[in-house]
């Protein structure tokens, strides 16, 4: 993955890539979440968009690195998330949840969950690119 921000056509292949993740898991979301990092930040709007097309791809990657070390199915996946929901509670910004479109994140594993099964089509667990959402990253 860091030869992907080596520059060049390389590294605009992969935004690009990180913002069909950031479009295809987030939606209608991504341009509010983007919005709320901007004021945090203090990037302009566009930067943000852009940081969101960068990070995509590298948390999708940790996140299906865990799912297949511990050969995780949907089910398992849900309660994976679940199980961080205490913790990004207390870290997370004041807003965050309502942006992703959860009530809180309580319910992070299965709006995550639900989310990804209603926008992706069917992919082999694990995929022949070794990673459990298929053919979505340019490894």
């Amino acid at each position: 993955m860091a030869a992907s921000l080596s520059g060049g056509e390389v590294t605009k292949n992969f935004m690009e890539r990180g913002r069909t993740l950031v479009s295809t898991y987030l939606g209608d979301r991504a341009v509010g979440i983007g919005d709320w990092l901007s004021s945090l930040s203090g990037l302009a709007k566009d930067k943000s968009q852009s940081l969101l097309a960068l990070l995509a791809p590298f948390v999708l990657d940790m996140i299906g690195r865990k799912a297949k070390e511990d050969d995780l199915t949907a089910g398992g996946l849900m309660g994976l998330l679940t199980g961080q929901a205490a913790h990004l509670q207390q870290a997370a910004p004041a807003g965050l949840a309502g942006l992703l479109g959860l009530t809180s994140f309580a319910s992070l594993g299965t709006g995550a969950v639900g989310a990804a099964q209603a926008r992706l089509p069917p992919a082999p667990w694990p995929s022949s690119s070794g990673f459990w959402w298929g053919s979505q990253l340019p490894c």
